[in-house]
């Protein structure tokens, strides 16, 4: 009988341990499906004018790692609306936004991060792509 309760155990635990590891490998595909795409490091001052040419109203700003864009808008819900769209967008794609309002006018900076989202860096593809989805 001791034999039969030892079977039933190693297999209650090869079981366990085999749940563990899908549990486990499920989680490292999901962390990897929401880590966007890893898009260019540094770019060069060249490289930044060119993609500024193609984004009309954005500008550098003084600092070299950010750019930033103004626009009007004609009541405080839409303006709100659009500022929750680009937080989210920017969150979704680690790029660091900053909002600035001034009676109908909202100032949006997307700053340069590193990989992780969580430091100011250098401009990147990332954050010009971001500018482009902002329109």
């Amino acid at each position: 009988m001791n034999e039969v309760q030892e079977v039933t155990l190693t297999s209650r635990d090869e079981r366990k341990e085999k749940r563990e590891r899908r549990r486990r490998n499920a989680r490292q595909a999901q962390s990897k499906k929401l880590q966007p795409p890893r898009i260019g490091d540094k770019l060069k001052a060249e490289r930044v004018q060119e993609l500024l040419k193609a984004l009309p109203g954005w500008r550098l700003r003084t600092d070299k790692r950010s750019i930033a864009r103004t626009r009007k808008f004609a009541d405080a819900v839409s303006m709100a609306t659009y500022g929750f769209h680009a937080m989210h967008l920017a969150r979704t794609q680690k790029v660091l936004v900053s909002f600035v309002t001034l009676g109908d006018q909202l100032t949006v900076t997307l700053h340069g991060t590193s990989r992780s989202g969580r430091k100011l860096a250098d401009l990147s593809e990332a954050v010009f792509n971001l500018a482009e989805q902002l329109g």
